[in-house]
């Protein structure tokens, strides 16, 4: 599954021509993510997170969590972290031996340092 990123009303100042495209694919080895944006602040780091909730729904909702209450860090989370590069575009991959099911929704991004700051979202049509 493919998604375009869209802004938030929440994303910091400076955050205004962000854009990419997100990928959910799950197989036989579980589930992987994949990131790629531009306009980023050059050298920052970001963070991803699967959503539970649609974009439109309070900008993605709470977190997917393999195990609801469970613990909010991976493997029970699927985070993304990347740093942008020089040019501002920041692009990862990650892999989780679960598969999501059609639980995970959407995909958020935000600045590490600021999670409450969410930039983009983008939403996986199943």
């Amino acid at each position: 599954m493919k998604g375009a990123f869209k802004m938030l009303d929440t994303r910091p100042p400076g955050m205004d021509n962000v854009k990419g495209t997100a990928w959910l694919a799950q197989g036989s080895k579980g589930t992987t993510v994949t990131v790629s944006l531009t306009g980023l602040k050059p050298g920052h780091v970001y963070m991803a997170h699967l959503h539970a909730q649609h974009c439109s729904a309070d900008n993605g909702g709470e977190h997917f969590q393999f195990k609801k209450g469970g613990p909010a860090m991976p493997p029970n989370e699927i985070h993304l972290m990347f740093t942008a590069d020089k040019s501002g575009t920041g692009m990862t991959t990650v892999d989780n031996s679960r598969k999501t099911g059609k639980g995970a929704v959407a995909i958020v991004i935000h600045p590490n340092e600021a999670q409450d700051n969410r930039i983009a979202c983008a939403d996986f049509d199943f």
